[in-house]
């Protein structure tokens, strides 16, 4: 639904005044060659080819995560599905986009999309501590997201990204935020919501294993999706542009 969205906001965006405020890049796909596979061998498919989740791929915090996150999922195991990679930036799919980031120097905003848990959450990942812009950061993401419910009624939660499930290192959100000096940055779950603990269980009772269906939206709500986000996208592109300029936003 991720790249679907962005898709979308291409077309939303030319149909608005936004694109004369202010410059929008759009990376509809970042994981191209496992992106292809998920037409061919496997569907799910959501790391890269050589096992290595992506977005903990980046050097900031890389391969911190705290005692328990490493006894049970074991991130330095190729096999994990926290795997980190061999070092920051390994994966040809990370480095080239960080290298294309490094680029916008005007960059003020960055919105990295994923599925799925109806979630809005900014820095820090790897750190229960504020960040510096925490204030201002968790106020825009609260307009963002009534915003959001105004248009389909879904209610996406804002929080710290650390307290989604437990801190975790190597994020672009947290490289974006810290490295780069972006004052705006988050990272948005889109639908659908997570299972409850209940349904949870009982799936990984049954299957064996967590359940998967929310990767697999229904496609009537693939525009929808994208009409919410669009309206989430807009107030926050006005909180980063009421800041000052320079104005560049970046959505991925």
């Amino acid at each position: 639904i991720g790249s679907a969205t962005v898709m979308y906001l291409v077309d939303a965006l030319l149909s608005s005044n936004i694109l004369h405020r202010a410059d929008v890049f759009l990376v509809p796909v970042v994981n191209v060659e496992s992106y292809r596979r998920t037409w061919t061998t496997d569907r799910l498919m959501g790391h890269t080819v050589n096992g290595v989740n992506p977005n903990l791929n980046f050097p900031t915090a890389w391969g911190e995560f705290p005692w328990y996150v490493k006894l049970f999922s074991n991130p330095n195991c190729p096999s994990s599905n926290l795997y980190v990679g061999p070092a920051p930036l390994s994966e040809l799919c990370c480095k080239a986009v960080a290298e294309e980031i490094r680029k916008l120097q005007s960059l003020r905003l960055f919105v990295d999309l994923h599925a799925h848990g109806q979630k809005w959450m900014f820095p820090y990942s790897h750190s229960t501590q504020p960040c510096p812009h925490h204030e201002q950061l968790e106020k825009a993401a609260k307009e963002a997201t009534l915003a959001m419910k105004q248009v389909h009624g879904r209610q996406y939660d804002v929080l710290q990204a650390s307290k989604l499930e437990a801190p975790g290192g190597g994020t672009m959100l947290d490289w974006v935020y810290s490295e780069l000096k972006v004052p705006y940055c988050y990272a948005v779950e889109l639908r659908p919501e997570f299972p409850t603990k209940l349904a949870f269980l009982k799936a990984f009772v049954s299957q064996g294993k967590a359940p998967t269906g929310g990767f697999e939206l229904p496609k009537n709500q693939i525009q929808q999706v994208g009409e919410e986000v669009f309206e989430g996208i807009r107030v926050v592109i006005d909180h980063a542009l009421e800041a000052g300029s320079p104005k560049e936003c970046l959505v991925t």
